[in-house]
């Protein structure tokens, strides 16, 4: 799901969260991005996306689209307490923001649930290889600049696919 990156360490790794930097990541949502192409094609098809709003075409494909492309200045975070997490990339080079589990424009939070994908590791112990499984949740896609400005022109889908990050331990310096 997201690109391997080696070295990055936690800008935040405490008992409540865990927020990680990194500088690029590629979606790979197979499963949502088809959900989203039926509904671009077929909007009586399927719920699990919907665009709004609903009669902007031209914007329709780049928003799709965006669930498959590399992405860059990532973010991820776990809310610990909540086994909730999201994972976002902004300030992109075509002005598309997009989401997993950070969305406030629906009746519900949208955030992605994690867990620790069955390893039974700790996920305060910083010297193990932790695992943090993300599913559910809201994906979300928006045009923030270009001619679709103004358009408000964005994509919402329930996550229909899953992500497993891997947080090894950074070795101690030489």
């Amino acid at each position: 799901m997201l690109a391997s990156t080696s070295g990055v360490i936690p800008k935040r790794d405490n008992n409540k969260h865990i927020m990680v930097n990194f500088p690029s990541g590629t979606w790979n949502m197979t499963a949502t991005h088809a959900a989203a192409e039926l509904e671009r094609t077929d909007p009586e098809a399927d719920d699990a996306c919907e665009f709004s709003p609903t009669t902007v075409e031209d914007a329709k494909p780049l928003l799709v689209a965006t669930l498959l492309a590399d992405r860059v200045n990532g973010e991820l975070g776990v809310d610990k307490n909540l086994a909730k997490g999201w994972i976002r990339f902004r300030e992109q080079p075509d002005d598309v923001w997009s989401s997993w589990g950070f969305n406030t424009q629906t009746d519900e939070p949208g955030g992605a649930l994690v867990d620790d994908n069955g390893s039974g590791v700790d996920w305060n112990d910083t010297s193990s290889t932790r695992e943090f499984r993300y599913s559910g949740g809201f994906i979300r896609v928006v045009i923030q600049s270009g001619p679709l400005k103004g358009d408000g022109s964005e994509l919402v889908c329930r996550a229909l696919d899953e992500a497993l990050i891997t947080l090894s331990p950074v070795p101690p310096a030489p």
